[in-house]
């Protein structure tokens, strides 16, 4: 299929590296073992309803916890802007 055999836009790549970064997220791991074995559970059962809504809701904590890695991390830049700005 020469659809599939284009290269990654680059959204692709920016999913895979959120997915790497929230992994390290205190509590993660874990949730997203238990996310993907309840989407697995609803494929199994053939309930399609359940997989979409599982893998939304999947998605939206990966975006909020995305969201509060960002924040974190631009708190960070502020700090450290703040204290080079008194070492001068």
């Amino acid at each position: 299929n020469a659809s599939l055999q284009r290269p990654m836009p680059p959204v692709g790549r920016s999913e895979h590296r959120m997915r790497h970064s929230t992994l390290l997220y205190p509590g993660r791991a874990k949730q997203c073992v238990a996310d993907w074995r309840d989407l697995l559970d609803a494929f199994r059962h053939h309930d399609p309803d359940s997989a979409e809504q599982l893998a939304r809701d999947h998605w939206n904590r990966t975006r909020d916890i995305r969201a509060e890695i960002e924040q974190d991390l631009e708190r960070q830049r502020q700090q450290k802007k703040l204290q080079e700005g008194k070492g001068r």
